[in-house]
């Protein structure tokens, strides 16, 4: 009798353990060793843009480059700054695309495609 009760108790203490760890991954009150999920966001002027993928078959046509990523922030922080990234690398160029100006185009290093960023807060 001792021995289930025993166990039954075990089982229940392992239980609600457990139980109080996923509920802090949800929270976002995990430890860093935890998996989490974040966009991919660059700030420029006083904009967002999150990462949409990468550019298909040449259907966006740089215009200008508007300049290069200054500082790359923890990817759980929301970029303040001008020309700031969770994501991208310092040095990563940024360009500008001439068919919509919602759309800037990352160029990383090492890639033969850009990465297209949309923007987010329309102005």
């Amino acid at each position: 009798m001792k021995c289930y009760l025993v166990m039954i108790l075990s089982i229940f203490i392992i239980l609600t353990g457990c139980s109080t760890e996923s509920q802090k991954v949800r929270t976002g009150q995990a430890n860093t060793g935890e998996e989490a999920s974040y966009s991919a966001i660059i700030r420029v002027n006083e904009s967002e843009y999150i990462s949409v993928g990468n550019e298909n078959q040449g259907k966006c046509t740089v215009q200008e480059e508007i300049g290069k990523i200054k500082k790359r922030v923890l990817a759980e922080v929301l970029p303040q700054e001008h020309l700031v990234s969770n994501y991208l690398d310092e040095g990563t160029r940024i360009f500008s695309v001439s068919e919509n100006r919602n759309i800037l185009l990352a160029e990383k290093k090492g890639e033969k495609e850009r990465e297209i960023f949309e923007r987010q807060n329309n102005e």
